[in-house]
């Protein structure tokens, strides 16, 4: 049996991916909003946190995606089915994306070769099982927490922008937590069979989504002095802090990208078993556009959609 400690971690692993480290998904969701994007974290992560134990203990009970999808949506699961896939192959292609733009930007290495070579290593772990996941995101969550918290110590609080968001801010709050639920609760199924009865599934949940609710705040309080226009905003901050806490940073976003992966690619391979490697093939294929441009683009429209996933858990139709 897993503990809860351990899947909170990997809550927070399954999350803090391309967007999250890079600094993308709170600039685009949050702190574009101005003040009240704070507001929004908190609003995001309350959803968050309720939906995640939902999913959790529906798990434990034995319920799978395909049983879920089933129940919920009857004739039209099969093409649920499809669509989640392919969701959670855009969240992989976008893994893939942000390390070939990390690798260009630290090696001048091809942006969609380093891609092609972070999605090859992806796939190789993520097909090992929830032993290795839980143990991955054990050992490497920690180190990504902590250097976040000495960034946003040593990089003072800015200013926030002027309010630039497509839709108002409760909007998008409902719209990170929902494309974030969408990728996540295809690990939190599966996951839910490992927990011990009782209360597990709201301690790991409400750990989980307190733990990201004060990263994004951290982020929030210095996106600010982002480079306008950057892809990897975050990594710029930390660069023009120092040399070392930028190279600190660039760390955390391998460590992040990895943890994010490994648990999309276990998503997939529960799911589809051998026939996901069909999934992996469109992955690595995405990367040929923008990482920035994936984040503005598809993520809110993949947050949209993704309600119709998650709403039957919080209505109890599970």
């Amino acid at each position: 049996m897993a503990s809860w400690q351990a899947v909170a971690l990997t809550i927070v692993g399954t999350v803090v991916g391309a967007g999250f480290a890079s600094g993308q998904e709170v600039w685009q969701f949050f702190t574009r909003g101005g003040e009240v994007g704070a507001i929004g974290i908190v609003l995001a992560m309350g959803l968050f946190a309720g939906v995640s134990a939902l999913a959790l203990e529906a798990g434990g009970r034995g319920l799978t995606l395909d049983g879920y999808l089933q129940r919920v949506w009857g004739r039209w699961a099969a093409g649920w089915d499809v669509v989640a896939a392919a969701f959670l192959t855009v969240g992989l292609g976008v893994v893939g994306a942000a390390s070939g733009e990390l690798l260009h930007a630290t090696f001048r290495l091809s942006a969609y070769l380093g891609a092609v070579l972070a999605l090859a290593v992806l796939v190789l772990c993520g097909s090992q099982g929830s032993a290795l996941l839980l143990r991955l995101n054990s050992w490497l969550v920690p180190p990504i927490i902590g250097v976040l918290l000495l960034l946003a110590w040593v990089v003072p609080a800015a200013p926030a922008p002027p309010p630039s968001l497509v839709w108002p801010w409760w909007v998008m709050a409902i719209l990170y937590a929902s494309y974030n639920l969408f990728s996540l609760i295809p690990v939190l199924l599966p996951l839910g069979r490992t927990l011990p009865p009782g209360r597990s599934s709201w301690l790991a949940a409400g750990a989980g989504s307190a733990i990201l609710a004060f990263m994004a705040w951290c982020e929030h309080r210095i996106l600010g002095a982002a480079p306008p226009g950057a892809a990897l905003p975050l990594y710029e901050i930390a660069l023009a802090a120092h040399p070392l806490l930028g190279g600190a940073w660039s760390l955390v976003l391998w460590l992040a990208l990895f943890t994010t992966g490994v648990a999309t690619v276990f998503a997939l391979k529960s799911r589809w078993g051998a026939r996901a490697w069909l999934w992996w093939g469109v992955a690595f294929a995405l990367p040929l556009w923008p990482f920035a441009g994936l984040v503005a683009n598809l993520y809110p429209v993949i947050g949209a959609i993704s309600i119709f996933l998650w709403m039957p858990l919080l209505l109890g139709r599970r």
